[in-house]
């Protein structure tokens, strides 16, 4: 999303934050075809905002859908959705963090309003599982890295495929929950690609009005997300951390496109490295044996040490 340039998928939401209603709803392909799942959340948030017949049902089964496939990925036999689903997988959302986010926040913004608990509890638990897997990917200074998908590592298009860098949306909204001080978007014309920072926000400013009543457990929630609230991920993810620094390794690469396969971060120096070679293409699918031939580091510094994994997903 280009400064001044509001994602087109976003366009919905935003005037559902500012409390439009008389709109158009937007289509949605049927079996989400040519969209992946970042594009297809708002969607459907709005969708079912704008109160279309069947668009909660097929919400809900999406959101379904990503807490037993992937946390990011979606695919498989969806009737809500029109049928079989193409597979698209992302380990989280490090390359479509702030589109993601955008969604997301004021999906739940919205959900809490409107006093629907079945969407407030979907988006919710996306949020928390988002959270789990960042805050365990952070520094005690803030600092958050981790792997994935269309890594920003090597030179920017067209001559690479570094075009995806996430790093400042995806600490600032870790940052942001954790309770540091983080710049916000002032207006919603002006917070383009930070819309769901700028929907954090929204919630805090409203935090004592009647529906915004369960805004401050969730965020409660949100900030002390960790192990017990990991999600389930298409391939596993694999997080060591020690008194020095963590390592974050994937330990499958389904579908994904340029995918860092590892991320170090050292506490002391605050030196993060990725395992993303700037020699392949933006379109490189890696294999298996690119993990083996590309180990990750050990664990930056001394002590003892720590490993979690995501969940194991239930469906396919």
């Amino acid at each position: 999303m280009s400064r001044g340039q509001p994602d087109q998928y976003l366009v919905g939401l935003r005037r559902a934050i500012a409390g439009g209603k008389g709109f158009q709803a937007p289509s949605v392909p049927a079996r989400l075809t040519g969209t992946t799942w970042n594009h297809a959340i708002p969607l459907l948030i709005v969708r079912w905002w704008l109160g279309v017949e069947g668009a909660k049902q097929a919400l809900l089964a999406f959101l379904h859908c990503g807490e037993t496939t992937g946390h990011c990925a979606i695919g498989g036999n969806i009737s809500e959705l029109g049928g079989h689903v193409g597979l698209r997988v992302e380990a989280w959302s490090t390359s479509h963090a702030a589109h993601d986010y955008a969604a997301v926040v004021p999906g739940l913004l919205l959900a809490l309003q409107a006093g629907d608990p079945e969407v407030t509890a979907g988006l919710t638990a996306w949020l928390i599982g988002e959270m789990a897997m960042l805050n365990l990917c952070c520094s005690p200074g803030g600092t958050v890295a981790v792997a994935g998908a269309r890594c920003y590592v090597g030179p920017p298009p067209p001559q690479g495929g570094g075009d995806a860098d996430q790093r400042v949306q995806i600490n600032t909204f870790q940052n942001y929950i954790a309770g540091r001080h983080v710049h916000m978007p002032r207006t919603l014309t002006t917070a383009d690609d930070w819309l769901g920072l700028y929907g954090l926000k929204l919630l805090d400013q409203q935090e004592h009005a009647p529906w915004a009543a369960s805004w401050r457990e969730i965020r409660a929630s949100m900030a002390t997300a960790g192990p017990a609230q990991l999600p389930v991920t298409y391939d596993p993810v694999e997080i060591t951390r020690g008194p020095g620094g963590l390592v974050v390794r994937q330990l499958g690469v389904t579908a994904q496109m340029r995918p860092a396969l590892w991320a170090s971060l050292d506490f002391h120096s605050g030196k993060d490295a990725y395992g993303c070679l700037p020699s392949w293409p933006r379109e490189y699918h890696p294999k298996v044996n690119d993990i083996h031939e590309n180990p990750a580091p050990a664990c930056p510094g001394r002590g003892e040490l720590k490993t979690y994994t995501t969940k194991v997903r239930t469906s396919s």
